[in-house]
């Protein structure tokens, strides 16, 4: 697929710098720049929308502000090379193999891939309880209306800053320009 038109913006929302973003760990913060994106497709052609906020990150988390959580296509590319990967392992070691798999080669590497995914992704954890170790905030939606950003929604992992950013940030979601989930 081709990304064709880029459009980036730097927004000017009031970040409380009471807790961490992602774990809500009190102590020594510092704010990162946070590059939250939006890519619509349509058939082939496809548009991106980057939005970057600064958000107070402890010393533990600050590494997840730019790790973007993988969607589906991603996870199903990483599957297929894994698959490849597998497969050519297990064609190497058939002789060695159980009579069932050596049988089954080709649905042996797929199962095998499948477990060897899921426990990648099942793996990748914070190291702050209550963390993410992906970006704990989302662009969940976005409007461009004119030459403005008209329309956008975030969605924060900790429920406790969410709140903050609601309360910091009234005037903005009472006019209608900012949602926060």
């Amino acid at each position: 697929m081709f990304v064709g038109s880029y459009t980036s913006a730097r927004l000017s929302l009031t970040t409380p710098p009471d807790c961490c973003c992602n774990c809500g760990a009190h102590g020594p913060l510092e704010f990162v720049d946070t590059p939250m994106k939006q890519v619509r497709f349509f058939l082939v052609f496809g548009t991106e929308l980057t939005l970057t906020e600064a958000f107070p990150y402890c010393a533990d988390c600050k590494r997840s502000a730019k790790r973007v959580r993988h969607g589906w296509l991603a996870k199903g590319m990483v599957y297929c090379l894994v698959t490849s990967i597998v497969f050519l392992a297990v064609v190497i070691a058939s002789s060695s193999l159980p009579r069932f798999m050596g049988d089954n080669l080709f649905y042996s590497a797929l199962v095998l891939s499948a477990l060897l995914t899921a426990g990648y992704y099942a793996t990748r954890k914070s190291r702050q309880p209550g963390g993410t170790y992906y970006q704990p905030v989302a662009l969940t939606e976005a409007w461009i209306g004119g030459q403005q950003l008209a329309q956008y929604g975030l969605a924060f992992h900790n429920e406790r800053y969410a709140g903050a950013m609601r309360r910091a940030n009234a005037e903005l979601i009472d006019a209608g320009i900012l949602k926060i989930a």
